[in-house]
């Protein structure tokens, strides 16, 4: 333990101090836990390492879109609301990512992070950015049972802790999820329409088309224009839409709907990925992919109101 001020007498179970305070006067006392072992601990002042990281969020932060009524209630649920929003966006090497919360899901998560940066488009379309690139960045490029891993699908969750790393969960790249992959399209659309960043969508372009890739090649195993799941190993998710529990997908009876499953919400997505994704080809010049697109969203339309 390492206290500042010095304490005025330490003892081995007991640190004593000694302030003197007049009226209205303030005084801190910081106290730092570490475990120490070969390596010499990093320990800044409490102060010093607060402060930086007001002036970082302020920088962050600067030229959001901010809303301000006459009403001071409403005005603090906006503070608060930026302030919890912010203080879960974290820096990764591929831009900033809204981690899904704290602290067991203080990590990168491909579906909530997309859905975030949807909502938070017309406040900060940097964050959608860094959405983008981190997915585009980790976006699957071979298979991997055990990961739920095919071409082009992107990522559900990532970890890095000891069970991650020894392979006892296949959390460390995962990629059980049926929804993130069309959601990533949709977001590389929106994005667009916010911001006309073609830089970014250059970039991406690659990733959208392997990701357009994967719903047909293996979003859509069966052939019958629904992309579905049904988890590759034991250790996977056994459900893959947003209602990720075991037991949240099932039939009117009760009994457990059983794999491979076509979530009505996920043709959504898909019809509207392909439509995004072809006013980007119109964008880059490539108006046969527009055209084949078009037609395989009114395609997937008229199956959906036939067969839901």
């Amino acid at each position: 333990m390492r206290f500042w001020p010095e304490p005025a007498r330490l003892e081995a179970n007991r640190a004593s101090f000694t302030f003197e305070l007049g009226p209205n006067e303030r005084g801190s006392l910081f106290v730092s836990v570490l475990c120490e072992d070969r390596n010499q601990p990093k320990c800044s002042q409490f102060a010093l390492a607060l402060r930086d990281r007001r002036r970082d969020i302020r920088a962050t932060t600067s030229g959001i879109a901010t809303v301000e009524s006459s009403n001071d209630v409403f005005n603090e649920i906006c503070c608060r609301s930026t302030s919890d929003l912010y203080m879960l966006v974290s820096r990764t090497p591929h831009g900033v990512y809204p981690y899904a919360g704290i602290p067991w899901y203080s990590t990168a998560f491909g579906r909530d992070g997309i859905i975030t940066a949807m909502f938070l488009l017309w406040v900060d379309p940097s964050i959608a950015k860094g959405v983008l690139s981190f997915l585009a960045a980790t976006q699957a490029k071979i298979f991997d049972p055990l990961a739920d891993a095919q071409p082009g699908k992107i990522l559900h969750e990532t970890r890095n802790g000891e069970m991650a790393r020894l392979g006892e969960v296949p959390f460390q790249l995962y990629y059980g999820t049926v929804d993130a992959t069309p959601l990533f399209i949709m977001l590389a659309g929106m994005y667009f329409d916010r911001t006309g960043d073609t830089e970014t969508l250059a970039a991406i372009w690659p990733n959208i088309k392997a990701a357009l890739h994967w719903i047909d090649a293996f979003g859509d195993k069966d052939g019958d224009g629904f992309v579905e799941y049904a988890r590759q190993s034991e250790t996977g998710l056994v459900n893959q839409g947003w209602k990720d529990s075991y037991d949240s997908i099932f039939h009117a009876n009760g009994a457990l709907a059983e794999g491979p499953i076509a979530l009505c919400e996920v043709q959504g997505y898909v019809f509207s990925a392909k439509t995004h994704a072809a006013k980007l080809a119109h964008q880059l010049g490539d108006l046969n992919l527009e055209s084949k697109l078009l037609a395989e969203a009114q395609c997937l339309q008229e199956k959906f109101d036939a067969a839901f």
